[in-house]
Formats: structure tokens, sequence, C-alpha cells
């Protein structure tokens, strides 16, 4: 059996968990004045489509949680600010 791969690119940030719900499932209930678009210029910042040194053009898939990644006072990415922060790892595949 011949199975291929694909290649992904994985870009790793401190997100502050206030964000997670929103990131992982688009659910802003949570979320005060202003913060869903702070989270949404973020990740269309973090997330544009890009060319590596040999012209691959790589587009933004999916992010990845990482659960046992937890600072209670690490800097979250999004506003600078020290807090409770998770690893987000997003992934681009080459296309």
């Amino acid at each position: 059996m011949k199975t291929t791969q694909t290649p992904f690119e994985v870009h790793t940030y401190s997100v502050g968990d206030w964000a997670l719900p929103y990131l992982v499932n688009g659910d802003a209930s949570g979320l005060e004045d202003g913060e869903q678009e702070q989270i949404d210029e973020w990740l269309q910042f973090t997330t544009h489509t890009w060319h590596d040194a040999d012209d691959n053009k790589w587009v933004y898939s999916h992010e990845c949680i990482n659960t046992e990644s937890y600072d209670e006072f690490g800097i979250d990415e999004i506003t600078g600010l020290r807090g409770p922060v998770y690893e987000v790892e997003l992934l681009f595949r080459r296309v």
C-alpha cells in the first residue's frame, strides 16, 4: 500500500486562554468588546499565504492546541500581555 504525506510547516505561538474558545470553536460569546476583532486581525496576519525560498506556495491549513503547554504567566502574542497562555501551532501545507 502506497501512502502519500502532505508536507506541513508549523509555526508556534503563545496565545491567551481567553482566545481559545473563539479560535477553536468560533464561540465569541465570552469575549469583550473589540476582542474578536483583535483575534481576527492576529489570525489574518499569522495565516497569510507565503512562498519559501524555492518559490513553493504555503497556505494555512489548521491549528492545533498543545494542552500540555499551559503557562500561567506567559506572554500572549495577541495582546502582548502576561497571563495564562497555551502554545498554538498553526499548520501550513504546501500547494
